[in-house]
């Protein structure tokens, strides 16, 4: 197993938690990043039920958040502008190549960026 670490996408995290076992066996024991596009989505959907909240917050805690730096920004208006990707998609993916890492995603939208962004779907 691959064990470097990997930018997971908000698709994948929700698979996660629900108890999925491809997105399980793709993340215990990876080090795993997040953009803030993936922390906002997820707090947001969560707000409606504590008990999911709470699931969302352990689930966050496990990766890295990151916050949008200049380099993720560059490399956000580019792709939002190449692609014309929704702004979180950008943020992700942007985040994933800025880091220079694998994007794990279970969004197939993602495979119009299949030759800026290293992809693995689950």
């Amino acid at each position: 197993m691959n064990d470097l670490p990997l930018v997971v996408d908000t698709s994948v995290l929700i698979h996660f938690m629900e108890g999925h076992p491809i997105a399980a066996e793709r993340l215990i024991g990876r080090e795993a990043h997040d953009s803030v596009a993936t922390e906002i989505e997820l707090l947001a959907m969560g707000r409606t039920k504590r008990n999911t909240l709470d699931v969302i917050t352990r689930t966050l805690a496990l990766c890295y958040v990151w916050d949008i730096s200049p380099l993720i920004k560059e490399h956000c208006i580019w792709l939002r502008s190449e692609y014309r990707m929704k702004l979180a998609d950008a943020l992700v993916a942007a985040t994933a190549t800025s880091l220079n890492m694998q994007l794990l995603t279970a969004d197939r939208d993602f495979m119009r960026l299949k030759d800026v962004v290293d992809l693995n779907f689950i």
